[in-house]
């Protein structure tokens, strides 16, 4: 049995002749293009920066850990609209820092290609 000529297959026969290597994913999809040069410059343009720079980053995770001592004091306290009030700001900042940092923590960057 023969596996079919594919993008895919293209991409695992790269990889595999480079064990060890990392390869950027718009570097692999650039060997399937007529044009690789430009297709490889796409990893580099549109980049706008991180979405949270490390102090924003650093100032989030604080501020988590200052929520999850009020929301103990407002279960405490039986303080219903506290504890919604911290379980919203709570999720926002999980989700904003869920968008700002991609696998392995690295920071993802706004108007990146590969993003």
């Amino acid at each position: 049995m023969t596996a079919r000529d594919s993008k895919g297959m293209h991409h695992l026969a790269r990889l595999l002749a480079a064990p060890g290597r990392e390869f950027h994913v718009l570097d692999l999809a650039a060997a399937d293009t007529a044009d690789p040069g430009a297709a490889a410059g796409l990893a580099r343009t549109g980049d706008a920066g991180p979405l949270l720079y490390a102090r924003a980053k650093q100032m989030y995770r604080r501020r988590l850990a200052e929520i999850e001592d009020d929301m103990e004091e407002a279960r405490a306290d039986n303080d219903i609209a506290r504890q919604e009030q911290t379980e919203l700001e709570r999720g926002f900042l999980i989700g904003e820092l869920t968008r700002a940092v991609g696998l392995g923590g690295r920071d993802r960057h706004a108007g990146a290609s590969s993003e």
